[in-house]
């Protein structure tokens, strides 16, 4: 199934209600013990939708999130129906947040009112009517989500994603799919790019697979014939360990995405030997998304490929100047919808955006052949994990 034509994350409660009507049994959620259909995932999110509403969430707050991602995919599109924006709750986090909705804590100081999800909690939703209504947010730049950047380069950060920010965003984690087949993220709802993937799944009628450990992971691998996976090295190296102690076949899968970090030259090699399955390096950032991408025929781990596609990249000194083709330097890109701010954060902004920039904090330079080349950080505060 390609979707709806045209279809956009402007509106993306009508969009579950879209697939509720027209494929009403097709798996809108997947994690071996759970799975929704996107009827019954339309109907409960109406529900709580109500019960929100009920205790007094308003549009425009921010909701933070500390459940398990079965709840989540339900809160998630009810307050979409409310057009409140969701965040992954971090008790050291940047953000404060309007409410806390969480299976394990009564209260927090990073939410002004915490409400437990409990089993009374869940009663009381299932007896409310369902919100019929679902008013249009304002604008494109109504603010969706709060997406937390990766950390890899000092405390993670608070970035604001827009509707128009997050449909891009769904596009491109779109493009990894093969049409018509499952695709999963090994990165759950609670990164950017799990996010990025269940948005990528409403808009095309698809379920989102949940990740959760090796084993578990292998098992949705093998019964539902996952044709393409987004994972990081570590959790690459974890699956094919598995997949070698239970003697478990990798059927169906032809394309491996990794980010996050360099892909080991063992690891390449390992997946390499199995045949008919092509390894691919993606090189971005939460911030502005993907920047160059490859596929890994060779054991050079300084390579990071080709610019991608809508991906404007300069490599300058330390004053900002473009330096001679060649030559390395510091490695700015941008992107059209990517972020240019922090939220609520001015000095983290400034030293991380310039002029619409954002500064990797990465050392390199372009090949002859137009592909980047890492060399280095501009600091030593690196998170490989």
């Amino acid at each position: 199934m390609s979707g709806v034509p045209g279809a956009r994350l402007e509106q993306p409660f009508d969009l579950l209600e879209h697939w509720a009507i027209s494929t009403p049994e097709r798996p809108y959620f997947v994690d071996g013990t759970h799975e929704l259909s996107f009827a019954q995932a339309y109907e409960h999110a109406r529900k709580l939708a109500t019960a929100l509403r009920a205790l007094g969430v308003q549009e425009g707050e921010v909701v933070a999130l500390e459940l398990s991602s079965a709840l989540q995919v339900l809160f998630i599109p009810a307050l979409m129906q409310l057009r409140a924006a969701t965040v992954i709750h971090r008790e050291s986090g940047p953000v404060h947040a309007n409410w806390l909705f969480s299976s394990n804590r009564t209260s927090s100081e990073r939410a002004r009112r915490t409400v437990p999800v409990d089993g009374a909690f869940l009663r009381d939703v299932a007896e409310h009517a369902e919100l019929r209504e679902s008013l249009p947010y304002p604008s494109r730049a109504s603010l969706l989500r709060l997406a937390h950047s990766s950390g890899s380069t000092g405390t993670p950060k608070a970035i604001p994603l827009t509707l128009e920010m997050a449909h891009h965003r769904a596009l491109a984690a779109n493009e990894l799919a093969v049409p018509g087949q499952p695709f999963m993220s090994l990165l759950d709802m609670g990164t950017a790019s799990g996010f990025h993937t269940y948005l990528g799944g409403l808009l095309r009628g698809e379920a989102f697979y949940n990740p959760g450990n090796a084993a578990h992971n292998l098992a949705l691998l093998s019964r539902y014939r996952v044709s393409a996976l987004k994972l990081s090295p570590i959790q690459l190296s974890e699956l094919l360990a598995e997949a070698e102690r239970t003697g478990t076949p990798l059927d169906g899968l032809t394309a491996l995405y990794c980010a996050g970090s360099v892909v080991p030259v063992a690891l390449r090699q390992r997946v390499r030997s199995l045949g008919g399955i092509r390894l691919y390096c993606l090189y971005g950032s939460t911030e502005a998304g993907r920047c160059a991408e490859r596929e890994l025929l060779d054991d050079d781990t300084a390579n990071v490929g080709q610019i991608a596609e809508g991906t404007e990249l300069r490599i300058v000194d330390e004053a900002g100047n473009d330096v001679p083709a060649g030559q390395s330097g510091h490695v700015r890109y941008r992107r059209a919808h990517q972020a240019v701010e922090y939220f609520e954060d001015p000095f983290a902004t400034e030293a991380a955006f310039v002029d619409g920039w954002f500064l990797t904090g990465d050392i390199g330079h372009i090949s002859p052949r137009g592909e980047l080349i890492l060399d280095g950080r501009s600091n030593e505060v690196m998170n490989v994990g």
